[in-house]
């Protein structure tokens, strides 16, 4: 049997309880932290968690692993909460309007561009055609002009002969 006192346990079960709430605490503002930087130089979430598991998951250098029955106390949940809501923003993050904007421009750009360029190519491909029927055309009398030639000069051949 234990010799502490009661007031001693009840000291001890808040430290641990304490601490517990310190280390989510700690995970909780670096999450927060790394969503902002990711934001503010638009980089992609990949690498963060996307939900409340993968939080308790997520392996971080430097800060104690979170247990996840810890997180689910109700002197916690204010931490759940942030959780949640910092995941939401990895697993859909908002894109500011004026990006968007931006990007939607650039597309109705491109589409022009991309529109320009279908057109410039039936263009092409006409004269392509047309060039091309007409090399054939040239080849073909050309072709006929020879077998006349060596018609006129096998007939002139055999004229001499005589």
């Amino acid at each position: 049997m234990s010799t502490e006192t009661p007031k001693a346990l009840v000291d001890q079960a808040e430290a641990v309880k304490y601490e517990a709430s310190s280390n989510i605490a700690s995970k909780v503002d670096y999450f927060e932290e790394e969503v902002k930087r990711h934001k503010k130089k638009k980089l992609p979430m990949g690498g963060l968690p996307k939900s409340l598991n993968a939080f308790v998951e997520w392996e971080v250098e430097g800060l104690e692993p979170v247990n996840r029955s810890t997180i689910y106390q109700s002197h916690n949940r204010h931490f759940k909460n942030r959780i949640e809501k910092l995941c939401k923003e990895v697993k859909s993050p908002k894109i500011p309007s004026s990006v968007e904007e931006a990007y939607k421009s650039e597309i109705k750009e491109l589409e022009k561009q991309l529109s320009t360029l279908a057109g410039v190519n039936l263009e092409l491909h006409a004269k392509v055609t047309d060039l091309t029927e007409q090399i054939a055309s040239v080849v073909e009398d050309r072709d006929a002009e020879i077998k006349r030639l060596k018609g006129i000069v096998n007939q002139s051949g055999s004229l001499r002969s005589i």
